[in-house]
């Protein structure tokens, strides 16, 4: 895998009138039909209360424009927990998807968005921050695109992972997303898609404190797409080994392997970067983190407090959690 690594102006639509519910694409969506050499991206918008700070762009990779959306478009949302839904087709070629909030707080849930080529779901999300992105890529008849999001806990190091067609040859392993080095802590790695051709692969998780990567220490998690197909976890013990691809019912199966265990209190083991720890170890190590974390995170907040003042943005900020809370 490789990292990954934004000019005519597209149509702009405007929202549906306040359904209940969001209109779920399913096979070709209706009143398009793409011709050859092209494909059809639909891209759905549930605002919440702020639907003004959103704005999004689909860009392919010379940075042109194909597609905008709210306030980047010039238009912006207005309805309050609305729909929004834009169809277009475009030239079968990888894009990008960039959504942006003005706040830097993404959509509340259950808001968000949904990306969908030719109908199928390429990628969705809401409480995203101040900016997400979607790699669409366009790959050949019988191939398919495959991409990992994959986010280490507080001891990366400790998790390795592999890929294996159905002949048991490794494709692809963790070594590929940090230069050869075991996995950094705390860190989200995402793969951009390759096309690959369609099988059943196999796809081998590995914790060498038989302790998984979700939750004791962090949650961690690893997310893989394959055309439509979600295949996610991480909570698992030792090793946890999933298929995904063209296996017909086997497709999502997972199965839980616990080859280590974990490792006893008192016991020591090495790390992957060749340190002698006990579990104690351990746990101290990772409360003495937190708890440096912890500190961080509220410097971090009154860093902010400080400069926003006692202005008219410290006030929205209040109210916006305010009115968050009492809808909760």
């Amino acid at each position: 895998f490789a990292p990954t690594s934004s000019p005519t102006l597209g149509p702009t639509f405007a929202p549906t009138s306040s359904p209940t519910s969001a209109p779920v694409p399913t096979g070709d969506p209706p009143g398009s039909e793409c011709r050859e050499g092209e494909i059809l991206v639909t891209v759905e918008i549930t605002t919440d209360n702020w639907p003004q700070e959103i704005g999004w762009t689909l860009i392919d990779e010379s940075g042109t424009e194909y597609m905008t959306g709210g306030f980047i478009s010039g238009i912006p949302y207005v309805t309050k927990k609305g729909v929004y839904v834009a169809s277009e087709c475009v030239p079968a070629q990888d894009y990008s998807f960039i959504i942006s909030d003005k706040y830097g707080d993404g959509i509340y849930s259950p808001g968000g968005y949904k990306v969908f080529v030719d109908g199928k779901l390429v990628g969705s999300g809401y409480d995203y921050g101040r900016r997400d992105e979607v790699t669409i890529t366009s790959c050949p008849d019988n191939t398919a695109a495959v991409s990992l999001s994959l986010r280490t806990d507080w001891y990366g190091e400790e998790t390795s992972f592999a890929f294996f067609n159905s002949n048991g040859v490794k494709l692809h392993d963790s070594t590929e997303l940090n230069n050869g080095d075991p996995l950094q802590s705390r860190t989200l790695y995402v793969a951009e898609p390759v096309c690959i051709a369609r099988d059943c692969y196999k796809f081998i998780i590995q914790d060498t404190w038989g302790d998984g990567i979700c939750c004791d220490y962090g949650n961690g998690f690893y997310r893989i797409s394959y055309d439509d197909q979600v295949v996610e976890g991480g909570e698992f013990a030792g090793e946890e080994v999933r298929e995904f691809g063209d296996c017909g019912a086997t497709t999502v199966s997972s199965m839980r392997v616990d080859l280590s265990d974990q490792v006893p209190k008192g016991e020591e083991t090495t790390t992957r970067k060749g340190k002698k720890m006990t579990r104690e170890d351990k746990e101290e190590r990772f409360a003495k983190a937190e708890k440096k974390a912890q500190k961080e995170e509220k410097k971090a907040i009154r860093r902010k407090n400080k400069k926003l003042g006692g202005g008219k943005r410290k006030r929205r900020h209040k109210e916006k959690d305010d009115e968050v809370a009492q809808e909760a």
